[in-house]
This record gives C-alpha cells, sequence and structure tokens, in this order.
C-alpha cells in the first residue's frame, strides 16, 4: 500500500504553481532564441540552433571547433562541438567527457540547455579554466528531425534512445561512432521527463511531479563494479546536493507500472538499449539526466534549461576535481574487461524498497508526499549467470550483426579457413522457451565471425552473446534460430580452441 501525507498548508487556488514551485531566474539568458507567441515558440528552433553555435564559435575559434557527426534521415545537420584550451597538458593527456542533448525531438529544451552550458563555459573565467584539462565534446541536437517536427522519435520513427544496439536509425550509429571515435571518459545524455504520468493522474488528476531533474544511472551487473561506483558516489550524489543548493528538487529517475492494483515505481534502469548503460558497458562514466519538461511546454522554460546547464557544470568540476580516480576506475574496468573473469549476467533482480516521492497538487498548490513500493534497479541481484568463454563464433552472420559489433566497437575476426570441432558449446531453446547450454560437434565454416572475450568490449559482448538478455543479438531478433531447429546460432569455445583457429 501507499501513504499519502500532506506537508504543506494549502494555499488559494489563484497562486500558480510555477511561480511558488518553479519560478524562472531572473538573469539575462541568450537561449531560447524565439521569435512569435511564447506558447508555440518556447525554444530555439533548428536554423537558431546553428547560427548560436555559429556565432559563439566565432567569437572563441582557440577554443571551439565545430563539425558534424553525420546528417539525418532528411539531411538535417548534427552538430558536434569540441571546447578546450591549449595549456601544458597535451590534448592526448586531457580528460575528455561528451554531453548529448536533442536525442528525442520533443525535448527541445535539452539542446537549449547544452547551448547555454557552452555560454557559461566560454564568458565564465573560473568555467573557462576547466578546459586547460579537459576536451568537451558537445553533441547538442542528435535528432534534427524530430525537433522539427516536435516528435519523439526519429524520421523513421525509431526511439533513439531504444536504438543503440539494434541501430535502425542513422542517427544512433553516427553518435555511436562519434563517440567511439572521441573516446570519451564520462559521458551524460540529457532529456526531459514528462511530471504527468497517467498512473499519477489514477491517484490524483491534480498531481504533478514536485522535482526539476530526474537521475538515471545504472544498475547492470555487466558493468564493472568500479565504474558504478565512481558514477554513484563521485558523480550523482555531489551533483544531487550541488542542484539542491540551488533551489532544485532532486531524484531518482523512475517510471510507473500496476502490481496488484497499487501503482509501483520502477527506479533506475539496467537496459543497455539506453545511454546510461550502453556507454557503462563501454567502462565509460555514464548518466542519463531528465530535466522536467515535454508536457509543461513553455512553463518555467528558463529554469529548465539553467538546470540543465547547471548539471552540465557540476559534472564538468566533479571531472576537473577527480580526474585521477575517474582514469584509474576505468583502468581498473579495462583490465577486469581484458582478463574475461567477471561472470556474464543474463538476468538480474531488483532489490524491493519502499520510495517517498513528492508532487504539487496542482489544484491546492501544495506539497504532498506518497510513499511507493518500489523496483530499485540500481540494486540488483544476479540470476542467470556464466563464466565467459574464451570466444564466441556466430556463423552465419549477417551483415546487420556485423555492423552491431563493429558500431558497439567490438573487435571481430574471421576464421580463415573451415576447421572442425569435437566438442563446442551451443544454446539450445527448449519448448517452453529457456535456454540451456549444450554440447556436440560443430564444423565451423571459412569467414565464421570469432570475437575474443578478452577485449576492453568484453561487457559490451556479454550484453549481446547471452541470449537471455533483454539487449541481446537474439532478444532482439538480429540473430535468429535456425529453421526447423532448437538451436541459436551462437559457439562457445574455450581459450585452448580458439589457438587452434587461423583467423585475420
Amino acid at each position: 500500500m501507499f501513504t499519502i501525507c500532506f506537508v504543506a498548508v494549502m494555499q488559494g487556488q489563484t497562486e500558480d504553481i510555477y511561480q511558488k514551485y518553479f519560478p524562472d531566474p531572473t538573469i539575462d539568458m541568450p537561449v531560447p532564441i524565439t521569435r512569435g507567441n511564447p506558447v508555440f515558440n518556447y525554444f530555439t528552433k533548428y536554423k537558431d540552433v546553428l547560427s548560436f553555435i555559429d556565432e559563439l564559435a566565432a567569437k572563441y575559434p582557440d577554443i571551439m571547433t565545430v563539425s558534424s557527426i553525420g546528417t539525418t534521415q532528411k539531411g538535417k545537420n548534427q552538430p558536434m562541438i569540441l571546447l578546450t584550451r591549449k595549456s601544458k597538458t597535451a590534448d592526448q593527456d586531457k580528460l575528455r567527457v561528451t554531453f548529448i542533448g536533442g536525442i528525442h525531438g520533443n525535448e527541445p529544451l535539452s539542446t537549449d540547455g547544452m547551448l547555454y552550458l557552452m555560454y557559461l563555459v566560454t564568458h565564465d573565467p573560473s568555467n573557462l579554466a576547466l578546459l586547460d584539462n579537459m576536451i568537451l565534446q558537445v553533441v547538442p541536437m542528435v535528432n534534427a528531425d524530430g525537433r522539427t517536427a516536435e516528435t519523439r522519435a526519429s524520421n523513421n520513427s525509431t526511439d533513439l534512445n531504444r536504438d543503440l544496439t539494434i541501430l535502425k536509425a542513422k542517427e544512433s550509429t553516427n553518435l555511436k561512432l562519434a563517440i567511439n571515435k572521441f573516446d570519451p571518459h564520462v559521458v551524460v545524455d540529457f532529456h526531459e521527463f514528462s511530471p504527468a504520468r497517467l498512473d499519477f493522474k489514477e491517484l490524483n488528476d491534480c498531481y504533478t511531479s514536485a522535482y526539476d531533474i530526474l537521475f538515471l544511472y545504472t544498475g547492470n551487473l555487466n558493468v564493472d563494479p568500479a565504474i558504478r561506483d565512481v558514477i554513484k558516489t563521485v558523480f550523482v550524489e555531489p551533483t544531487k546536493s550541488f542542484l539542491t543548493d540551488k533551489g532544485r528538487r532532486v531524484a531518482d529517475y523512475c517510471t510507473t507500472f500496476m502490481k496488484d492494483n497499487e501503482v509501483w515505481l520502477n527506479i533506475g534502469g539496467i537496459a543497455s538499449r539506453s545511454s546510461a548503460t550502453n556507454y557503462a558497458l563501454q567502462n565509460r562514466i555514464s548518466m542519463l539526466m531528465e530535466i522536467r519538461g515535454l508536457s509543461e511546454k513553455e512553463k518555467s522554460a528558463k529554469r529548465r534549461i539553467e538546470t540543465a546547464a547547471l548539471t552540465g557544470l557540476s559534472y564538468l568540476k566533479i571531472a576537473h576535481d577527480h580526474e585521477s580516480e575517474i582514469k584509474e576506475a576505468i583502468k581498473i574496468a579495462n583490465k577486469n574487461a581484458v582478463e574475461a573473469t567477471r561472470v556474464s549476467v543474463s538476468t538480474s533482480k531488483p532489490e524491493t524498497i519502499k520510495r517517498d516521492y513528492h508532487f504539487v497538487d496542482k489544484c491546492k498548490v501544495s506539497d504532498t508526499t506518497i510513499v511507493f513500493n518500489a523496483n530499485y534497479n540500481v540494486n540488483q541481484s544476479p540470476d542467470i549467470t556464466r563464466p565467459k568463454p574464451g570466444a564466441f563464433l556466430i556463423f552465419p552472420a549477417s551483415e546487420k550483426v556485423k555492423k552491431v559489433l563493429e558500431v558497439s566497437g567490438v573487435l571481430v575476426k574471421v576464421t580463415k579457413q573451415p576447421f572442425q570441432f569435437n566438442k563446442i558449446e551451443q544454446y539450445a531453446v527448449n519448448e517452453n522457451g529457456q535456454i540451456n547450454i549444450v554440447e556436440g560437434a560443430v564444423s565451423i565454416p571459412e569467414e565464421a565471425l570469432v570475437i575474443d572475450s578478452q577485449q576492453p568490449m568484453s561487457n559490451v559482448i556479454a550484453d549481446l552473446m547471452e541470449p537471455e538478455g533483454a539487449n541481446s543479438l537474439y532478444a532482439n531478433n538480429i540473430i535468429k534460430k535456425k529453421n526447423k531447429e532448437n538451436m541459436i546460432p551462437i559457439y562457445r569455445i574455450s581459450r585452448e580452441q580458439l589457438s587452434q583457429l587461423s583467423t585475420k
């Protein structure tokens, strides 16, 4: 059961909740660049985004470099900006940080937040000093088509934050390749959340979320513990405190679901289709930030933009101050990945907790707290696990399989000639859909894919290969069972068996 507590004196209905709880800052801000009715034009449009970037870069040519990660399906530019300052530290030794905005077209203030962040970095000497030991990559508008159409999805109706493995949209491929090339230590992806979820309306139609910003960070057990610890303790918790001191209400990101006719919270996430987990599996410090927005449209737009920029500045300062700790965690994670001694976790179960959630009652202009039952995905217990094999073999392998592996950063070789194994492991699916490992003789053809587990992307490989996982190549129908057979054409071999193969 959930409990409702009223924690503030109810006030007159004529008082505006935005004036009381979400007041706009009084300072002048260069964004959003708007024209006409602010109800319909509350964010910076596509062409003005590009103009703002170009004008800022022209003013600071020694700091900013503007390029592109590619184009959208409709040919719009996906701008990329690099910001750094020449110093005694060589560029190859600097900490690399990536900020992403505009994955969803109907979350436009995530882009405006990135524009304002770049303005604050270039105009404030204390912020500018961060760039002496850091390179900041900003990809502020990934889904320019969706931004123009004001739709969540890309032009081919793909949700780009569910596409980082499946790669149905070229925008996703462009983004992943750009990040692989830049190789950031830290990745932060900015979004907007709707404060009026349907399940909340079922409780009370007057309720809206009281939070300015929500934090999504991974509990996926295939992510190295050193990475997960730095994300939570070094980045998330201090930034929550920083934003609270700035008058923002913060919480962990959650969705809702119904269980036994009750609303439950689903806090955090483990799905690698989304950026918070996807980049963490690559041994990067990764967070996804959800700024209050969507259905809010023009309401408190300046506050929301400022919230995104303040969050970005907090992360930049933390990255600057904790550079050695970040690099050490990544070094440990890479070492563990190459050794491939940690088990692969195919499925896991979240901790069950009770969690307060704060609302604003729009009708009474008051605070309300509800205590919910919740699945806390940040803390997981392993369910199905397996030791990592020496390598995986895939044959036949479609071009789609090859593309997913390449874009995911996985190192792949192929066999030069056929080979016969008398006994190797393979995945079998029984009549109930359960997957088991069986052993048998297998003839390996020429050009079979060979994926060595001992590589930096070892955790990504575990996520893609183990078929029970929700993000696996099998679960996403990218690799299918053989016709009229119950076998999945993914094979597991030992280090000794790997040494017997001739590869290129």
